[in-house]
């Protein structure tokens, strides 16, 4: 009976292999845990190491409710800037990881091995200054800040990089970031070089380069070099990570929908993390047209609150070209009105500390009115 046993044993064990191989025919079949794993609702911010020479720590963030929690740093030494996370290890068919470009010294690519940047490939065939990946693959933008060359992106498989797609002559991804969602759309946020120009138009295409569509940001992502203009997706929401010099919206996640055939900003998220230079996602969905309106971009919302010396206001969907915004104090008294068009950040460093109305005013009625408190 013992020596059945045996001889079962070295029967069964070829086939389970070869069930898994026959699984894997793509190579992205995940066979091992990932080395660095792919929870729910979390991203990954790159930010400035100032004790490790020109390297940068990755930390760990979630984001639930709108509310973010900072997980701590959860890997050290990343060689640049840029962070790319892909679900399959391109090294060695292991589980996802984080991939990194030191653009600086010799266009090489890492990837973290739960301890240490290894790295891996053939250097890349370009300036790249913005990275993402997905599955099997990651993608590369070439050329950031010179206007005299075409800007190329680059997928990779590790092995062999490919040119997919080339942006017109003097454009750059000015907001250095791009992004992939489940279906290996590709989303980038473009604008005329060279470095810190306002851009003005989120861009998909397919893998193979070809256009799906263009949609003109409803406000402009700042390019900083520290803090620049982050571009992430996660659960179906694309974010744009604005740094402290957007003048509307300074340290914040911004969120956008697609309705119908427009990009539709939702409420702002504070994010004041210090020098954050990119930020990726590994649970990203799919970013794809909605027809019906959500609940958080219906609200007048007021941000941040409590408010020391300035607030932004973010508008609900399709407001009235013609409402106003109100503003009272506790008397009733109106301490300031505009048109709600033109809400900018509203200086409030002179006003006495306390409680105050704001009323976003259509048709001579208050639509809706939120407090906000001056400390």
């Amino acid at each position: 009976m013992k020596y059945f046993a045996i001889i079962l044993f070295a029967i069964l064990i070829p086939l389970v292999c070869n069930a898994q191989v026959e699984l894997n025919p793509n190579k992205t079949n995940i066979q091992t845990p990932p080395i660095v794993p792919c929870n729910p609702n979390t991203f990954w911010a790159v930010h400035y190491n100032p004790t490790g020479g020109f390297t940068t720590n990755i930390s760990e963030f979630t984001l639930i409710n709108s509310i973010i929690t900072n997980n701590g740093i959860v890997a050290t030494g990343c060689p640049g800037m840029s962070l790319a996370y892909a679900n399959y290890n391109l090294l060695n068919g292991n589980g996802g990881t984080f991939y990194s470009i030191d653009y600086i010294q010799n266009q090489q690519l890492y990837m973290y091995n739960g301890v240490n940047w290894t790295p891996f490939g053939p250097a890349s065939p370009g300036i790249h200054h913005a990275f993402a990946g997905y599955e099997n693959k990651i993608y590369l933008s070439g050329y950031w800040n010179n206007t005299s060359n075409q800007k190329y992106i680059y997928s990779f498989d590790g092995t062999l990089f490919d040119t997919i797609f080339t942006t017109p002559t003097n454009f750059s991804l000015a907001s250095s970031s791009i992004t992939v969602d489940n279906n290996f759309n590709i989303w980038m946020i473009l604008g005329p070089d060279p470095l810190n120009t306002p851009t003005t138009i989120l861009l998909k295409i397919d893998t193979l380069g070809n256009l799906i569509n263009q949609y003109p940001l409803s406000i402009q992502s700042q390019f900083a070099p520290i803090t620049s203009g982050a571009l992430f997706i996660m659960n179906n929401t694309l974010y744009i990570g604005f740094g402290p010099l957007q003048p509307n919206f300074p340290n914040t996640l911004m969120p956008f929908n697609i309705i119908g055939d427009s990009l539709v900003m939702g409420t702002p998220i504070p994010f004041s993390f210090p020098d954050v230079y990119d930020i990726k996602s590994c649970n990203q969905g799919t970013l794809t047209s909605i027809s019906e309106v959500p609940e958080s971009l219906k609200d007048l919302s007021v941000y941040p609150n409590p408010a020391q010396d300035q607030f932004m206001l973010h508008l609900p969907y399709r407001t009235s070209s013609n409402a106003t915004i109100q503003i009272y104090n506790l008397q009733g008294e109106v301490v300031k009105s505009f048109k709600a068009s033109d809400a900018s950040p509203i200086n409030c460093s002179s006003w006495p500390r306390g409680i105050y109305f704001v009323s976003l005013v259509e048709e001579g009625k208050a639509r809706v009115t939120r407090k906000v408190v001056v400390i």
